[in-house]
């Protein structure tokens, strides 16, 4: 087996191979091992939706439920 590295930027789902290597995989069957190098970066919203869930769980909205699977059952039988 042959392995070669390269970094690279995915574009409308294409990868472009560096010049080099172009006609030296030509025909041959590979594998591709993808590894995203930076981390994604998400938006404040990620805070402020675990903020909410934890502000949810002092709430207690579901306390009241003594059987979790009675409650559900009840919900379902709404639906017919």
């Amino acid at each position: 087996m042959r392995a070669m590295e390269f970094s690279s930027v995915v574009h409308d789902g294409k990868i472009n191979l560096p010049v080099e290597l172009r006609n030296l995989f030509e025909d041959e069957p590979v594998k591709i091992v993808l590894t995203l190098e930076k981390k994604t970066q998400f938006s404040g919203n990620k805070q402020k939706l675990k903020s909410a869930f934890l502000k949810l769980q002092k709430v207690g909205l579901f306390d009241d439920i003594e059987s979790p699977v009675k409650w559900q059952r009840s919900l379902r039988d709404e639906w017919e």
